[in-house]
């Protein structure tokens, strides 16, 4: 967990002699006007555009529905100690929202709402769910009818005593299971880890609980992120607080399940709160809170080979006001991307894909 961003770029030269002048002076200006073709017509994937405010709140995230529709969740602090979930809908592409629900759990604190559609279609939220320094669960809701009402299910994890869960992260695999992750600190020996347990039934149970993010005794994964990839594997984001910084790291899986072992690879340019996304052209995408401790710009980078290698997007989507604030990337069309950070949407164009 964490905190928020910064960006640059330019070039030049010249020579003489009379007969040639008109010439040189023509090839300057070629050169310059090669030079200021913005960064994202030659390489870039995302290109900046239209800033939307939304609802307020902290931690948004978003989901689509199958009519073309979107809902968002984000956490709302009515009084002091207190904490609730609000749910909104969009039907014109995440431009404008209207509240649907208010989701809470008596005077236990909520946050990190993450919403999901299991493969049944209905509409799963989920989040940690705690009275801190005693008590803390991942909670879970179910809604049948499109995020109008939800109704308490069950805890996904839960312990007792001053160690929490966090972050809880949900996605499918190809074969119909739900699997949902989270950051674990309830395990001895290790100050946190990432964990997942998988549902063969849309989530109305959970099997058993795996170690899939570890860094020895003092390190600290979280922030789990998965997108299934159009190569049919999947590929899992995530940040190692403790032992390196809070940089962020992502490792591959066949089947979204068996994840290898070890720490994964360092994805560079990226510091804190994760967040991946699969264009349906097959790239990634990745965002997260900063680029390092000494740039607070909220950065964006892509991969054209399934995560193998990374290209920073330059400029970042940073709007003033809005560095850091646990940010998302959403295909919301064939050719537009929705950066989420606070209550705040900058969507983008998505250049042709060369793959």
């Amino acid at each position: 967990m964490n905190s928020v961003a910064k960006p640059s770029l330019r070039s030049k030269c010249a020579r003489l002699r009379k007969r040639s002048a008109v010439a040189i002076l023509a090839a300057t200006i070629a050169i310059a006007a090669f030079s200021s073709v913005p960064a994202s017509s030659a390489s870039n994937v995302f290109t900046w555009n239209t800033v939307v405010d939304g609802p307020s709140g902290a931690w948004h995230r978003l989901v689509s529905l199958p009519d073309g529709s979107w809902l968002r969740v984000s956490t709302a602090f009515p009084a002091p100690n207190t904490s609730v979930l609000n749910v909104y809908k969009s039907v014109d592409n995440a431009r404008t929202w209207t509240q649907l629900a208010t989701v809470s759990d008596g005077a236990r604190l909520v946050d990190n709402g993450f919403l999901y559609r299991a493969p049944n279609g209905d509409l799963l939220l989920s989040a940690r769910d705690n009275v801190l320094g005693s008590s803390y669960k991942i909670a879970q809701w179910r809604s049948k009818d499109g995020g109008v009402s939800w109704t308490r299910e069950l805890d996904v994890t839960s312990a007792t005593g001053t160690k929490g869960v966090w972050e809880p992260y949900y996605y499918s695999t190809a074969n119909g299971r739900t699997v949902a992750m989270w950051a674990d600190e309830t395990y001895t020996n290790f100050s946190q880890v990432i964990v997942q347990r998988i549902s063969t039934d849309n989530g109305q149970t959970w099997g058993t609980k795996t170690i899939v993010v570890s860094d020895g005794r003092n390190g600290r994964p979280g922030m789990p992120g998965v997108v299934a990839m159009t190569n049919g594997k999947y590929f899992m984001v995530y940040e190692v607080c403790g032992t390196r910084g809070c940089a962020v790291y992502g490792k591959t899986s066949g089947d979204g399940v068996k994840w290898p072992s070890g720490i994964g690879a360092n994805i560079p340019g990226h510091v804190c709160g994760p967040f991946v996304m699969s264009l349906a052209d097959g790239r990634l995408a990745v965002t997260s809170c900063r680029v390092s401790d000494n740039d607070y710009t909220t950065p964006v980078s892509y991969s054209s080979d399934f995560g193998l290698s990374w290209s920073p997007n330059t400029p970042a989507f940073t709007d003033a006001g809005q560095f850091g604030n646990w940010p998302a990337l959403y295909q919301t069309g064939s050719g537009e991307v929705a950066a989420v950070s606070g209550s705040r949407i900058r969507f983008g164009t998505i250049a042709a894909s060369p793959l």
